[in-house]
């Protein structure tokens, strides 16, 4: 009986230090699906609370938090163009798709070890919006000047991801997106302008297609057909 007691009070002594909890350590690497570490930024969230860390995965795709609070935790990661390994074919941000995400769930005192990430290669979305007659504002492709044409991607669980342009040009504007394998979403456009799809058909004001099963790249050609 003692010694169970004696166990019972080493235990509680290993998770608070003066009444206080010690807090977790969370490891874990970000790896491509064949094992290749990859360099990204890696988050983890509370569900409960406000509450996030953000660090940069090491060059073999090691990460750790320390100071954790128990609680549950989503653990995500963006993987900037910069550390994309192949340019034409960018990874999941599995912080906005978070089907591609960890859930756990973390104790005072805790080292959680061995949490896997894996960076899965993105469907791209590129839209090209044709404007011959040059009736979409010029400039920066940031900010008001882009209100004329506003693009978003709407999930099936209405997540909203607006779509910004890539690159502009005399001849129109491009815009990229990179959206989850697995979930088909629809393209909404905004605009005070009268668009059309390259084959003539009216945009109005939304187009669905799924990325499921497809090739890596899905290219829709817009084109701007008057002012309303």
């Amino acid at each position: 009986m003692r010694f169970c007691v004696a166990m019972m009070c080493a235990i509680c002594a290993i998770s608070t230090v003066n009444g206080q909890s010690i807090k977790a350590v969370v490891t874990g690497k970000l790896t491509t699906s064949d094992g290749l570490g990859v360099v990204g930024l890696v988050m983890l969230a509370s569900t409960s609370i406000p509450y996030h860390q953000r660090i940069l995965a090491a060059g073999d795709g090691s990460f750790r938090f320390s100071d954790v609070p128990a609680g549950r935790y989503v653990i995500c990661a963006h993987i900037p163009q910069l550390y994309q390994r192949e340019v034409d074919r960018p990874y999941v941000d599995s912080c906005v798709w978070r089907e591609f995400a960890q859930t756990v769930a973390v104790s005072d005192g805790q080292q959680l070890a061995a949490v896997s990430l894996i960076a899965t290669v993105a469907h791209v979305l590129r839209v090209r919006v044709d404007d011959p007659a040059g009736l979409l504002t010029r400039g920066n492709a940031v900010g008001r000047d882009m209100r004329d044409l506003v693009l978003t991607l709407r999930t099936e669980d209405s997540i909203g991801l607006p779509l910004f342009p890539a690159s502009q040009d005399d001849k129109g504007r491009t815009y990229v997106a990179s959206i989850s394998p697995k979930r088909p979403v629809t393209l909404l456009a905004v605009s005070e302008l009268t668009l059309e799809e390259s084959g003539g058909a009216a945009l109005v004001p939304e187009r669905h297609f799924s990325s499921s099963g497809r090739l890596p790249v899905t290219d829709v050609v817009l084109r701007v057909r008057s002012k309303k």
